[in-house]
């Protein structure tokens, strides 16, 4: 499979990681996992739990705590659905969650295309070469030493928890209630993936042709029943599926409509702990430290990495009027509703945020 392949080939350039880690050496790299929100008090986090008191989820808000075994603790448990073009800044609030000895200005490096305070930009270099989660994740603080055991992932050659990737049945049964993801508006999302997958090579007459080609990319990744297929049709539109590209037999395959998905999907989201929306980031960001505590670092509200604009946003709009697509509407629809309920149930507004996250420029009501 393409997605896998992907992956499997990027571990040739994993660094292993110190023999040291967080669960074993909390003296060294104390990891302050996410807080139980409803039944334990402000600040308690999971890794000051006993395995009676520790839970995976409350069905509600959801703890993020789950009981290790092996390593006889209690810890942060996370699986981050992450969609391309979805929010990848949300990966510095995770980790400084499952790991609260990180530096304050930790986050998903751009490599240098970042123009913000000087200690952010001290945290934003890329030794791997690499950018985003990945260079984060492997490179810059290796999960096996900085987050053991906490994440998602797909199999043994997934190696970032930040990777794009779709939720199969075994791994929702083993996860449900701690998933947490960031859901963007489908006419959004298409064209930013356009702009970022296609848009160096072809103008705004190519979006059409990608649009019915990406169509309930979301969805498909939910339900998982086309394994890495969104993948695909994302990734290698350009040279395959692409009005100047070749004839992949897997191009048909992504014109397939994500009817048969989306029941699955919409129940699925049912089994996460959280739920924010990229265009209401700030306020997402706020809501989750509401609902889980723990300290809101500035850098979390920093957009690190901003989509390529390689054609006019405007005009793609308006090449893609009339081209909608139901499926993800239908779940960014139903993960907006959970949305505003929590930011209602959690009292989450612009004052409130300004307390949460004190180091933040100030929030504009929603």
């Amino acid at each position: 499979m393409f997605f896998l392949r992907f992956v499997i080939a990027f571990r040739l350039l994993y660094i292993s990681a110190a023999k040291s880690d967080v669960c074993t050496l909390p003296e060294n790299q104390p990891a302050a996992s996410l807080v139980q929100h409803r039944k334990k008090q402000s600040g308690q986090t999971c890794d000051s739990l006993g395995k009676e008191n520790c839970k995976s989820g409350t069905g509600e808000a959801g703890s993020l705590c789950k009981w290790n075994p092996d390593l006889h603790r209690c810890q942060a448990h996370i699986a981050w659905f992450h969609c391309m073009k979805c929010g990848s800044t949300f990966g510095a609030s995770l980790a400084h969650f499952a790991n609260s000895s990180l530096p304050g200005a930790a986050h998903m490096p751009s490599c240098g295309f970042m123009n913000d305070t000087p200690e952010i930009l001290a945290e934003d270099d890329c030794p791997g070469g690499q950018q985003g989660p990945f260079e984060f994740f492997v490179y810059k603080y290796p999960t096996n030493t900085w987050f053991k055991d906490v994440f998602w992932y797909l199999g043994e050659g997934d190696i970032d928890p930040g990777n794009h990737r779709w939720i199969s049945n075994s791994d929702f049964h083993s996860w449900r209630g701690s998933f947490v993801g960031i859901f963007r508006e489908p006419k959004s999302w298409m064209v930013s993936s356009f702009n970022h997958f296609a848009g160096d090579v072809f103008n705004g007459s190519e979006i059409t042709r990608f649009a019915n080609h990406t169509k309930g990319t979301v969805t498909k990744l939910l339900s998982g029943r086309t394994t890495d297929l969104p993948m695909f049709c994302n990734f290698r539109y350009k040279p395959n599926c692409s009005s100047t590209g070749g004839n992949h037999p897997d191009c048909e395959r992504c014109l397939e409509p994500a009817a048969a998905d989306l029941p699955k999907a919409l129940a699925r989201l049912r089994g996460f702990a959280f739920i924010g929306l990229l265009e209401q980031f700030d306020f997402s960001t706020c809501l989750f430290h509401a609902m889980f505590g723990g300290t809101c670092h500035p850098v979390e509200l920093v957009n690190m990495r901003p989509g390529v604009e390689n054609n006019n946003v405007d005009d793609l709009y308006k090449m893609l009027e009339g081209a909608d697509d139901p499926y993800d509407q239908a779940v960014y629809d139903a993960a907006s509703n959970v949305f505003w309920k929590n930011m209602h149930k959690f009292n989450v507004n612009s004052a409130t945020c300004a307390k949460i996250c004190p180091g933040a420029a100030a929030f504009t009501t929603p």
